[in-house]
């Protein structure tokens, strides 16, 4: 565990935000996100674009080594490693060691994510881009309305067509 000197905590890596962590975690309960209301901003417009931003996207499945540092642990308090805990450094032999193999992910291009929906990527510090994927949540909702209304639209055509030649003509 690593605490920076401006209070960022990071769990199996050095913090950049006030809470970062490598690899899985497990929760048990709710995961409540606090995200700005809409209503907070003093402008605000419904986005009724979200299918066509989907139907552009394209999913990628990809690969990704997984490494440990093994069971030694260390701490660092405001940039000083607390003195009872070993700090375990990591040279190119030794992560070879520790390589867990590769675990598979699928998720987005964030580059092409950020042409169709630019809310959903963040620059990080080091200039890494990161997907939000909670604000897809939202983006989902709208594009299952949007499609929605195409399928009863199309049923009432349907319908009508049925009618049309069921109907004897006159």
């Amino acid at each position: 565990m690593f605490i920076s000197d401006s209070g960022n905590i990071g769990i199996g890596k050095i913090p950049t935000h006030k809470l970062d962590i490598k690899g899985d975690f497990s929760l048990e309960g709710a995961l409540l996100v606090s995200l700005p209301d809409v209503h907070s901003s003093r402008t605000f417009v419904p986005a009724n674009n979200s299918l066509a931003a989907l139907k552009n996207l394209n999913i990628y499945s990809f690969e990704k080594e997984v490494k440990t540092i093994g069971n030694e642990q260390s701490s660092i308090i405001n940039g000083e490693e607390i003195s009872d805990i070993k700090q375990k450094t990591i040279d190119s032999e030794q992560q070879s060691d520790r390589n867990l193999g590769t675990r598979s992910y699928i998720g987005f291009d964030p580059i092409e994510l950020q042409a169709a929906l630019p809310q959903m990527v963040r620059t990080m510090d080091d200039g890494s881009i990161s997907v939000d994927y909670l604000s897809l949540v939202p983006v989902l909702t709208n594009a299952i309305k949007q499609q929605q209304n195409t399928i009863e639209m199309l049923e009432a055509k349907v319908l009508e067509l049925e009618q049309q030649i069921t109907q004897p003509k006159k």
